[in-house]
């Protein structure tokens, strides 16, 4: 049984599965496991070298990775998501304290700019969904238009992809529609989970960031995370 979690870190990961994220941190991880030959999605390779063991998962949703390394006596946690530092350490002190251990100590390391590196690494599904959302709505519009109007009245190259395109973007939406709630739920938990570490509570302000999410914008979501929280924020003065 492990007794002793040494270090808990969040940092970019030289993951096989992202090349990017070797290019974004010059931090590399000293394991035994070849980082080059680890398989992608949520596959498993340990290493029994020295009697420690290596394992790497990747999220499906975010992208993200997480690194396990294990021996006697040590656990240490690797990952380039706040989230999952945080249910991982929610996870060790709720064990800690069932099992009651007494000879057991944890030590964090978060790495500020593993933030805007996920919230980059989740962009491309937000965007996609996003497009998709509001390719479907415009669906039906668009058909009443041909309906009122006769066929070919819809002239605009995009809007006729779209009509061309009707029943498989249904289907992907239908598929997925609960997708983009969750990926701003990610966000959301992202952001309460990376002043957590700094022993904030800002789940009061989570409405102000739905509200940007709305309005979709990748640089102005990055600008709230850095926001103090603690700083009073602008507001106008009454008209009279």
């Amino acid at each position: 049984m492990l007794l002793l979690i040494s270090s808990i870190q969040t940092q970019t990961l030289p993951c096989p599965v992202h090349a990017s994220l070797t290019q974004r941190n010059k931090c590399e991880l000293r394991t035994h496991a070849d980082a080059s030959r680890t398989p992608a999605k949520w596959n498993l390779r340990p290493s029994t070298e020295e009697s420690s063991v290596v394992i790497y998962f990747q999220s499906a949703i975010m992208d993200t990775c997480l690194m396990v390394n294990y021996e006697e006596g040590r656990l240490e946690f690797r990952s380039d998501n706040v989230s999952t530092i945080s249910i991982l350490k929610e996870s060790i002190n709720k064990y800690a304290l069932e099992q009651r251990k007494r000879d057991f100590r944890c030590t964090y390391n978060i790495v500020e700019e593993s933030v805007p590196h996920a919230l980059e690494l989740i962009h491309p599904k937000v965007r996609h969904n996003i497009l998709l959302t509001q390719k479907v709505q415009l669906i039906a519009p668009l058909k009443d238009v041909e309906i009122a109007e006769g066929e070919g009245a819809v002239t605009a190259p995009e809007y006729q992809d779209i009509l061309k395109r009707a029943d498989s973007l249904i289907a992907e939406y239908e598929k997925n529609n609960t997708l983009l709630e969750r990926l701003f739920g990610m966000i959301a938990d992202l952001y309460i989970d990376h002043f957590k570490f700094q022993h904030l509570d800002v789940k009061d302000r989570v409405p102000q960031l739905m509200k940007r999410l709305e309005q979709y914008d990748l640089e102005s979501v990055k600008a709230f995370f850095k926001q103090d929280p603690q700083e009073q924020q602008p507001t106008s003065e009454p008209r009279e």
